[in-house]
């Protein structure tokens, strides 16, 4: 149901991507916190196999985690450039993150804010 959400193929929990070892690459998606669940966890999108990725994609990746960095530092407005220029070369998950920039820049969150999403249904 993620994959729907977050507009990918697979995702994974950070115990997955743990134990998959070093042959994988990955992208870190979300710090989110289910539906029924209290402690939040990171969620990643697996890439492929390491060494067979489009450099191109792994491009897009870095970048994507640096915004997110940004993002989860409540830095809100510079997360939203680098997610829009994402978004406008085609990553459709950076769309998503584009409108919760806007969001909290219209609405910040508290102060305490922990960077956890909280997802209302699985």
């Amino acid at each position: 149901g993620l994959n729907k959400f977050y507009h990918t193929t697979i995702l994974v929990s950070e115990n997955t991507k743990n134990g998959a070892g070093d042959d994988f690459e990955f992208r870190l998606l979300d710090l989110l916190r289910v539906k029924g669940k209290e402690t939040p966890s990171q969620v990643f999108e697996l890439m492929g196999v390491k060494g067979e990725v489009d450099p191109e994609r792994l491009r897009k990746r870095d970048e994507f985690e640096a915004a997110m960095k940004l993002y989860q530092e409540s830095k809100f407005t510079e997360a939203k450039e680098i997610f829009s220029r994402l978004h406008k070369e085609g990553d459709e998950t950076s769309e998503l993150f584009e409108y919760r920039c806007d969001d909290f820049i219209k609405e910040p969150p508290p102060p305490d804010w922990n960077g956890v999403w909280v997802m209302k249904s699985k």
